[in-house]
């Protein structure tokens, strides 16, 4: 008989909740939210963990959240984007479709990520990397690392958050948890050096419920 897909099975349902267990420990208990939680929610349907993205190809599904603005604002610190615990920077650099990323290795297996950052709130600057952090840096729960941007009719090339009244944007920052071994970094991908595979992403949903985030 042969064991081996019942041993891998296994391992895949045993690894999601003790990663997604050891992150809501660290976070919950240790953390802050990723974004000002009372100007932000997560965008309902196609911005929940596990929405279909048959635009990338077939079968992909959404590996993180779209948290996403209630409203404009002309307070700079409602578009900021903050580490969700204490950690290392693992990754930070302009990542394609996922625009600027940074990725904070938090130890105990657990890895958080937020993309669509902006290096300002509202002044245009130069397009490309990050102004606030840098790869191997320690950083505190709480601490800025970038702000959410308007991801629809955007026209400023650097990807800087918008003042917009303009009810069809949408500023949002996507966030994610994903399970590697701690100390894993990378200057370019993130599947391979980082993490093993897209199946490494864990579900964030519960856990931003924990920390006041509504869906809607």
């Amino acid at each position: 008989m042969n064991i081996r897909p019942y041993l891998i099975a296994f391992i895949m349902i045993a690894t999601a909740p003790r990663a997604l267990a050891n992150c809501s420990s660290i976070i919950t208990m240790k953390g802050s939210a990723p974004t000002v939680h009372a100007t932000t929610h997560i965008r309902k349907g196609a911005g929940e963990y596990g929405a279909p993205r048959e635009w990338a190809g077939p079968g992909k599904k959404h590996t993180g959240v779209d948290i996403v603005m209630n409203q404009s604002s002309a307070d700079a610190v409602s578009y900021e984007v903050r580490s969700v615990a204490a950690g290392k920077v693992a990754y930070v650099r302009d990542n394609g479709e996922l625009g600027n990323v940074v990725i904070v290795d938090h130890g105990d297996g657990c890895y958080s990520m937020y993309a669509h950052l902006a290096n300002q709130p509202f002044t245009p600057t130069k397009p490309g990397g990050n102004a606030f952090v840098k790869l191997g840096q320690a950083v505190a729960a709480g601490q800025k690392i970038g702000y959410m941007r308007n991801i629809i009719g955007d026209t400023d090339p650097s990807g800087n958050a918008v003042r917009v009244g303009d009810p069809t944007a949408r500023i949002q920052t996507h966030f994610s948890l994903f399970t590697a071994p701690a100390g894993k970094t990378s200057t370019s991908i993130i599947v391979g050096p980082i993490m093993a595979s897209r199946d490494d992403y864990v579900d964030p949903t519960a856990l931003l419920a924990r920390l006041k985030y509504r869906v809607q």
